[in-house]
């Protein structure tokens, strides 16, 4: 949990009790991800730095202080080797998590980032009505996909095959992520697409959801609408799948949180809170679901003690460690021995910075 003290709060979800408090940072805290290790979290925030802690003995492990305003995001790859940050001024870096040595750095769109789990491609966007596609090994902006309207989410799918767009025109969008290409346009909502969420076991399941107070489960295959789930009184804030693809989690503007039977498209329990509804985090079965409110301190967490979803074990990698350290390695070589110049890709909005040779 992030915080405007400075602090990251680390909590058992188990439990319930607070695990540690990490201290170093001397600006808010705007951004914190976790390793899909579990050994480590990464923090951002407004003192221009990114700090990687051991979950362990909560000591800071590095400190990436190659930003040059406050962080807007950070992201852990697969390997858990990796780490992917932005910036305000547009600037995105990708560095080593255990000593913070930058691997690459380019400028453009920074406000929301998200990494294949093959990590071939990063997604990132501004804010506006469009998402670019870079790919990593050939730094180089791959593709730009893009809506009539503001784009407001986005999921990458677990195959790291697709990417689902969502949009203030009302649709949502299947992208081949190697490619660029439309796949399916997924028309239903009658009011802005506010969210969108897949499962890890069922790449053909997606759920969305939006201010006309539904919720759309999809078959990205298809195009075709399983089911329209209605029972929300406000727009929807915010939507989970669990990891088997059997339920899903929505929380609203009307106070509520509600769990659904993505199946057969009905309501399995409602749990009414006090505070709108902001977002939410979950386990894979679902059993318990961290709550962000609306302008409150409290966090809460909800447990599903008879959950019907089947715990799923999040995708794992092991990275050639000897790859990873060789790049890092020769371009600090290269950088030492040359001038820094400015490489600009196709579009205007991205510049890399690579020594020339």
């Amino acid at each position: 949990m992030r915080g405007i003290d400075s602090l990251v709060n680390i909590w058992q979800l188990n439990t319930h009790e607070l695990y540690s408090t990490l201290e170093g940072h001397y600006a808010s805290v705007t951004c914190v991800a976790f390793a899909p290790n579990g050994l480590f979290a990464v923090s951002g925030s407004e003192d221009k730095t990114a700090r990687v802690w051991g979950l362990t003995l909560g000591l800071v492990v590095s400190t990436f202080k190659g930003h040059t305003d406050t962080l807007t995001a950070v992201a852990v790859m697969i390997d858990s080797r990796r780490v992917v940050s932005s910036d305000r001024q547009g600037g995105l870096a990708i560095w080593l998590a255990d000593n913070a040595s930058i691997l690459q750095s380019w400028s453009g769109p920074s406000f929301c980032l998200a990494i294949t789990n093959n990590m071939k491609f990063l997604v990132c966007g501004s804010g506006d009505n469009s998402l670019r596609i870079c790919s990593v090994s050939r730094e180089e902006v791959r593709h730009t996909v893009s809506h009539s309207e503001e784009v407001t989410c986005f999921v990458l799918t677990m195959d790291s095959q697709h990417l689902i767009t969502g949009s203030r025109d009302m649709s949502l969008k299947v992208w081949q992520v190697d490619g660029g290409k439309l796949a399916q346009v997924l028309v239903g909502h009658t009011d802005h697409v506010t969210c969108v969420a897949v499962a890890i076991l069922n790449k053909c399941l997606v759920v969305s959801g939006s201010r006309d107070s539904n919720l759309i489960v999809w078959d990205i295959n298809t195009g075709n609408d399983m089911h329209v789930l209605r029972g929300h009184l406000g727009y929807i804030t915010c939507v989970k799948v669990a990891g088997d693809g059997s339920l899903a989690v929505s929380g609203s503007e009307d106070k509520s949180i509600i769990v659904w039977d993505t199946k057969r498209g009905q309501v399995i329990s409602s749990i009414q809170l006090q505070i709108p509804i902001l977002n939410l985090e979950m386990s894979t079965d679902a059993s318990r679901i961290t709550v962000l409110l609306l302008e409150n301190k409290c966090l809460p967490i909800v447990c599903l003690h008879n959950t019907t979803a089947t715990y799923v074990k999040m995708p794992t990698y092991v990275a050639p460690t000897k790859e990873i350290e060789a790049a890092a390695t020769n371009r600090a070589t290269n950088a030492r021995g040359s001038f820094k110049g400015s490489q600009k890709c196709d579009t205007p909005e991205f510049t890399w910075e690579r020594p020339w040779p």
